[in-house]
């Protein structure tokens, strides 16, 4: 009898800071997500066309656009995507990301496990992503 198989949780990191890209990525692969960690919104609209994300996690302040307006944009594109906002500063409430369809918003230095809770609650309807959780 085969073994069932199930999707890895793929992850988007964008954020314009590469040691958080980096950080984010490294501690994420360690625990079994596929992480793809870009700077730009650019970047990350072209990830979103060609692959799909359960999760991405958006930096509010990147080079090229606000990451609430990647966040309408990605949600364009692919409306199941789960996006959470980070951000070290922000004129912006949580409540603004919430209202436009982010899952969290969270303050940097973020906290590893409060986005580990935040994906485990997501996927817990989505047998697809729970592989790693």
């Amino acid at each position: 009898m085969p073994l069932e198989t199930r999707e890895i949780t793929k992850v988007l990191i964008v954020d314009d800071d590469e040691v958080v890209r980096t950080t984010l990525g490294d501690i994420f692969k360690k625990r079994g997500y596929d992480i793809k960690a870009v700077g730009t919104a650019a970047e990350a609209l072209e990830e979103v066309k060609k692959n799909p994300y359960h999760f991405a996690v958006l930096d509010i302040h990147l080079p090229d656009k606000s990451g609430t307006d990647l966040l309408d944009e990605i949600r364009k594109i692919n409306f199941k995507i789960n996006c959470i906002m980070i951000t070290g500063y922000s004129e912006e409430t949580p409540e603004e990301s919430l209202e436009r369809g982010a899952k969290a918003h969270l303050t940097k230095p973020l906290k590893i496990e409060e986005l580990v809770k935040i994906f485990q609650r997501e996927t817990s309807h989505d047998p697809d992503a729970r592989s790693n959780l």
